[in-house]
């Protein structure tokens, strides 16, 4: 029932669910994807609320009476609060997924994927929240234990994001060519189709083009580069 719920969007129901089933068999040898699943589902419940709060930063915007301006600006609050809330939720949830997994590496491929996601998602929560030290400090953690994925790859994005959102720019560029050589050492085959929706040529792109535009030479009035996740 729970990943019914999870696979139609159903989040809180999904959580609920899953909350319930890690309270009643917190020994079943499939802990660890109730444990992801759980956080995921916060961390998706999480996205919808981002698009709440750009719809009520539109409407702000536009021209409403006071009573209406009011009603808007409270439900963006309480759609930030929210959000920043089952952002951190998910974020120790995703951390229970890495600890789970130390008391017992995963056999099962499906654990072994939920757990590779568990170290990016974990960062990209911090991410969210604006935590930017810790999300680079959990990117690097990721893309040390993956070196050979492609989702290294666009952590070292985020990473570059990062350091740009405090102002590093010495920092951001020097990840931007730590991100070069990854991709250089990397196998090619580990961006076949099915394996990666990015081609190797399409980040070699984009990282040479970033380094080449002259951003990092540039203040930051025009905010970071693109999240590329």
């Amino acid at each position: 029932m729970a990943q019914l719920y999870y696979r139609t969007g159903r989040y809180e129901n999904a959580i609920s669910r899953l909350e319930e089933t890690s309270a009643r068999y917190p020994s079943d040898p499939r802990m660890g994807q109730i444990l992801f699943l759980m956080a995921d589902s916060y961390r998706k419940s999480a996205m919808l609320l981002a698009a709440k709060i750009d719809a009520a930063n539109a409407s702000l915007k536009s021209k409403l009476n006071p009573v209406e301006q009011a009603a808007a600006t409270a439900a963006r609050t309480e759609a930030v609060a929210a959000r920043s809330d089952r952002l951190a939720k998910a974020k120790l949830l995703f951390d229970r997924v890495v600890n789970h997994a130390h008391d017992g590496p995963p056999v099962r491929e499906l654990d072994k994927l939920h757990l590779k996601l568990a170290h990016f998602y974990r960062a990209d929560c911090l991410y969210d929240l604006r935590d930017y030290e810790g999300a680079i400090r959990l990117y690097d953690a990721a893309t040390l234990r993956y070196q050979d994925d492609p989702s290294s790859v666009s952590a070292f994005i985020q990473i570059v994001n990062a350091y740009c959102a405090l102002g590093r720019l010495d920092d951001a560029r020097t990840a931007n060519e730590r991100a070069k050589w990854l991709l250089r050492k990397m196998p090619a085959d580990v961006f076949a189709e099915g394996k990666s929706a990015m081609s190797k040529q399409y980040w070699d792109d984009w990282l040479r083009l970033t380094g080449e535009s002259g951003f990092y030479a540039k203040d930051l009035r025009s905010g970071p580069l693109s999240d590329a996740r």
